[in-house]
């Protein structure tokens, strides 16, 4: 929780000492985003207990695949826009397909993957989200995935990242982050009978993804 907290912080020290400031506006919003992302993280921590232990009750609703990646885009562009990093949206023939889940939830887990993408993506790079069909003949299945342009998981790590706590090298840099981002993504991803892992991208860096093995009509 530190590194949101100092953020908070120190733009709110910045916009008391120029409140005549050009950057004024740029403080606030700086401010603002890592508010709300404490406000994930502790969201994050009360949630992980509950689905641990079976208690979380689940608010289903039935919401097209863009509108919900759009929503989590909205949050994180602050971010992207920080490190000067392009987010990229290529839905292609699965934006319209409608998905069954804990919009909350979901929305959140989203947001933890792509803010994990631009965190360990070098600026002036690009993170991307896309849809994946796999085969209409099961259920529709397909793959959302996020692509950024780190260096990567390394294989032995790629089972380990999504633990709680566990900071796991990558391919010569150590990740950063708060330990439980991942690991909720994976809680939520079980709960709602998805899979979820992470690979490497094509174009290099590291792909993580959801596995959706449905889809309603």
């Amino acid at each position: 929780l530190k590194t949101p907290l100092t953020s908070i912080l120190t733009n709110l020290q910045l916009l008391e000492a120029n409140l005549d400031c050009s950057n004024t506006r740029r403080f606030v919003e700086e401010g603002k985003f890592a508010a709300r992302q404490l406000e994930r993280m502790l969201l994050d921590m009360l949630d992980v207990h509950r689905l641990e232990g079976g208690e979380f009750r689940f608010r289903r609703v039935e919401i097209p695949l863009e509108d919900l990646v759009e929503e989590a885009l909205m949050i994180v562009r602050p971010m992207a826009r920080t490190k000067e990093i392009s987010l990229k949206l290529c839905l292609g023939e699965i934006a319209d397909r409608v998905v069954r889940i804990d919009f909350d939830l979901m929305t959140r887990t989203l947001i933890n993957l792509l803010e994990n993408g631009i965190r360990h993506s070098p600026e002036g790079s690009t993170v991307a989200i896309s849809g994946i069909p796999l085969d209409e003949e099961i259920n529709g299945t397909f793959i959302l995935a996020i692509d950024d342009c780190g260096e990567g998981v390394a294989p032995k790590d790629r089972e380990r990242v999504f633990d709680p706590y566990v900071q796991v090298g990558m391919r010569r840099h150590s990740r950063e982050g708060h330990g439980l981002g991942l690991a909720f993504c994976r809680w939520v991803a079980k709960a709602h009978g998805l899979d979820i892992g992470v690979t490497d991208c094509p174009n290099g860096g590291s792909r993580f993804y959801l596995r959706f093995q449905y889809h309603l009509q």
